[in-house]
């Protein structure tokens, strides 16, 4: 029988302890020091992005943000990433597995995308780099490296609004 693989291997999924409401109150705060121990655990397997996936986030994130905060200043090299930004839905499994992806392809996006903007800016292009989005949405409000599971099927439409845009002939 067929054995699906998990994004996320178990012993690189932690807890922390903290809870917020389905209606957004906190029941419980965020347990800032065991969230440091878990940044530790996940340094010492050298992962390259944090991806936070809170129970009930979707309505109050304030404990994701203070877990970026807290990553971020815990280790400051590490990529983090939340579900409230990347796919604020109920059902924590969606919003999961969703920012798992998000986590999986953001680094490879983001560097596809530098090297594009860097290409095109050595070519005279002076305007930001915009791609379009898969809900039909852009990036403009977000930059170039946020989003990167939303890039996903539009690959050949960046191809095209670019390789026929006259600010790009040398």
């Amino acid at each position: 029988p067929h054995v699906a693989r998990p994004v996320v291997p178990r012993y690189l999924r932690q807890t922390v302890r903290e809870r917020i409401r389905s209606d957004g109150t906190v029941h419980q705060q965020l347990d800032e020091d065991e969230l440091r121990r878990v940044v530790d655990k996940l340094r010492a397997e050298d992962v390259a992005v944090i991806a936070v996936c809170f129970l009930n986030s979707y309505t109050n994130p304030a404990h994701e943000r203070r877990a970026r905060e807290v990553i971020s200043d815990h280790w400051p090299e590490v990529r983090v990433e939340l579900s409230s930004d990347i796919a604020p839905v109920p059902r924590e499994y969606d919003r999961g597995i969703t920012l798992a992806l998000n986590a999986y392809v953001s680094p490879v996006v983001r560097t596809y995308l530098g090297e594009i903007d860097a290409q095109i800016r050595s070519r005279g292009y002076g305007r930001d780099l915009y791609v379009m989005q898969s809900w039909d949405g852009n990036n403009e409000d977000n930059g170039p490296d946020q989003w990167s599971i939303d890039v996903n099927g539009t690959g050949t439409l960046l191809k095209t609004s670019f390789s026929n845009t006259a600010e790009l002939q040398a």
